[in-house]
């Protein structure tokens, strides 16, 4: 009982932090995007 809840904690945080490091890449993406843009 005590692993699967330590499994489902680790998942959840594993979601976590797939959601903000995609979210923090979108904006350094748009960020670079925008900045090539203006270059050209």
């Amino acid at each position: 009982m005590f692993i699967m809840m330590n499994i489902f904690i680790n998942i959840k945080l594993w979601y976590i932090i797939l959601l903000m490091g995609e979210f923090f890449l979108d904006k350094s993406l748009r960020v670079i995007i925008t900045q090539s843009e203006s270059n050209l």
